[in-house]
């Protein structure tokens, strides 16, 4: 017996469907997309080692790059980043 003045709430169905039917929907979209998933991973795993066969070009190429550096300095701190900077100095 409920005590007088004590309302339990009336049971709502909070979703336009069950719950478990959204939900195996859900799983079952889930398992069907696996083979494709896998399917990706095995192609990533197959491109390893021809991204690996180009790490020698790229560490060859680093002393050429790092040779450019004083100009890439000079280029970031040189005449036209300074105009760029009064250009957009708000503080005077």
């Amino acid at each position: 017996m409920v005590p007088h003045g004590v309302h339990y709430p009336t049971p709502v169905r909070q979703f336009p469907t069950p719950l478990p039917v959204v939900e195996w929907a859900l799983i079952s979209a889930d398992w069907a997309l696996f083979p494709a998933e896998w399917a990706l991973i095995l192609v990533d795993w197959a491109l390893y080692p021809a991204d690996w066969a180009l790490y020698p070009a790229d560490w060859a190429l680093l002393p050429a790059d790092w040779a450019l550096d004083p100009v890439d300095w000079a280029l970031i701190r040189g005449p036209v980043s300074r105009a760029h900077r009064r250009s957009t100095d708000w503080s005077r």
